[in-house]
């Protein structure tokens, strides 16, 4: 398959979302309301092809903060979550279509989350 681009968008947000309430919590904040902590795109490849069994496209990215809001682990609760999550995208040769995968990860970050001999998050 001959593809024009492979790209790639990495987010870290809390939204609203809770997988402990299913459908019976309340639904995900639209995209513009979400309290962003990272979100990056960047090209993986460009004009290539994909052979059936053939070699995965490797690829990576820097966990790091692209807003104001340092990166703080993944977590979900019953109010809220926080969400690391990649998006690939891949269009192919002569097609308007993308297809599109989207995978969760969790995430611990250095220096964030519970102290346990304080059993807080920040030294007084």
């Amino acid at each position: 398959m001959a593809y024009d681009v492979v790209e790639l968008l990495a987010e870290a947000y809390m939204d609203t979302v809770s997988l402990i309430r299913g459908n019976l919590g309340r639904p995900a904040l639209p995209k513009e309301k979400r309290i962003y902590f990272m979100s990056k795109r960047c090209t993986v490849a460009e004009s290539g092809l994909l052979f059936s069994g053939g070699d995965p496209i490797p690829f990576s990215f820097k966990l790091e903060p692209t807003s104001g809001n340092g990166l703080i682990d993944s977590y979900v609760g019953v109010d809220f979550s926080i969400v690391y999550k990649i998006t690939v995208s891949m269009k192919r040769k002569n097609e308007t279509k993308l297809l599109e995968n989207v995978a969760k990860f969790d995430c611990r970050v250095p220096g964030s989350g519970i102290l346990p001999e304080l059993g807080r998050g920040f030294k007084s």
